[in-house]
């Protein structure tokens, strides 16, 4: 997707922020299903999180972008269009192009942001970190990244993905003949 594209994408999602309806892109896959966990595809993290909590350096960090605006949507779309999109999809389910060869399939982030047991603060520790210490290829975006482009990031996966795990369309009959 281009970047001009991607940010129209932003901006119609980011419409839902101020009261007017956002549209579902399309995106290939299968949806999670209810007795899934909370991190699909990614247990270890969450177990760990759930077990000793957060490292200290990231224990209570809060996003600063509480109320979000149409350009920090817009600036965090284009930061995930980069970064994140290949592996994780347009649309959060995991379903990206890059995703689908790895060993640990990346995490349905339209599923995990709408459990109420994923925090910020646990957010911000996943896209800095990486997956390496829990066997994914995710990679470690500290230093690559500016800690206030991860919160870009988190405003527009909030805005973009949270409760929207019931949005994504069925898979047509051609993407079931595909597979």
């Amino acid at each position: 997707m281009n970047n001009r594209a991607g940010r129209i994408a932003a901006l119609a999602l980011s419409l839902g922020l101020i009261g007017l309806p956002a549209a579902a892109a399309p995106d290939a896959g299968a949806p999670p299903t209810a007795s899934e966990p909370a991190t699909v595809k990614a247990p270890q993290r969450f177990q760990y999180y759930l077990r000793n909590g957060l490292p200290a350096a990231y224990r209570g960090k809060t996003n600063p972008y509480t109320q979000p605006t149409v350009p920090i949507v817009i600036k965090g779309a284009d930061l995930y269009n980069v970064h994140c999109a290949s592996c994780h999809g347009m649309m959060g389910f995991g379903n990206g192009a890059a995703g689908g060869g790895l060993r640990v399939k990346p995490a349905d982030l339209a599923w995990s942001l709408s459990s109420k047991d994923v925090k910020d603060d646990f957010l911000f520790w996943t896209i800095s970190e990486g997956g390496a210490q829990f066997g994914s290829n995710m990679p470690a975006f500290k230093g690559t990244v500016k800690d206030y482009q991860i919160w870009e990031i988190i405003t527009y996966m909030r805005a973009a993905f949270e409760g929207r795990e019931a949005s994504m369309p069925a898979p047509t009959k051609q993407a079931m003949a595909d597979r």
